[in-house]
């Protein structure tokens, strides 16, 4: 008779012990890829310091979740198990307080794929277009303005491609290459900035958007489509 009380209370005890022990049993999840210097050359034999920093404190270093050491062709994998969701998972390059960020803002208890750069050079190419029927438009008395740091002088024809300009981008934000970004340009700096106030209104003036392909420092073709004074 006591034995089966016995069995009784391990039977009525049996989902809470399953219970528990389920909570131990968190799922791992992998962060992998390549760290490159910059384009085309890896970091090999570097060590890499995976963090989650919290996003209800701001903290710029975060507490670490383990390291892990490139192999000789800057590859890297690194497990862990399933975390809390208040912060996301940074990467850094070495484990001291002075360690370079690779890589912020990366979604925790997922699966992700990443190729780091330490710098990033993209050369965005401008080919210009229009309506207009002439040859060309402009003279070699007027200057497009492109970012503000890109200038050209006219005259313009269609189709005409502008010196790849060399860019770097900030590639330390997780889906950087996803990101939409904005260029504005103007003839003359008082067309240009003209189009840098125009930025945030329903009607935007001389606003090209565009998404970067910079796999590796891979050309972005950007259309400018230029028009005549109003």
């Amino acid at each position: 008779m006591k034995s089966q009380k016995i069995i009784a209370f391990f039977l009525l005890m049996l989902p809470t012990i399953v219970v528990i022990n389920s909570c131990h049993k968190k799922t791992k999840f992998t962060i992998s890829g390549t760290f490159y210097d910059h384009c085309g050359k890896s970091v090999s034999a570097s060590t890499i310091d995976i963090r989650q920093r919290s996003t209800v404190y701001q903290d710029k270093s975060g507490g670490s979740i383990g390291t892990v050491k490139t192999d000789g062709n800057g590859n890297y994998s690194f497990v862990y198990k399933q975390l809390d969701n208040s912060g996301l998972i940074s990467i850094f390059d070495g484990t001291d307080a002075s360690a370079n960020l690779i890589m912020e803002g990366i979604p925790v208890n997922q699966n992700v794929d990443l190729k780091m750069y330490r710098y990033l050079n993209v050369n965005i190419t401008f080919t210009i277009d229009y309506d207009s029927t002439a040859d060309t438009l402009y003279t070699r008395k007027d200057t497009l303005i492109l970012g503000a740091v890109n200038k050209f002088a006219g005259p313009f024809h269609r189709g005409q491609v502008l010196n790849s300009v060399g860019q770097i981008e900030d590639v330390n934000f997780y889906g950087y290459q996803n990101k939409n970004y904005t260029l504005c340009w103007g003839i003359g700096w008082n067309d240009y900035y003209r189009s840098t106030n125009s930025l945030g209104h329903y009607h935007q003036y001389h606003v090209v958007n565009y998404n970067m392909n910079a796999d590796c420092g891979a050309a972005t073709n950007v259309i400018v489509k230029i028009q005549t004074k109003k």
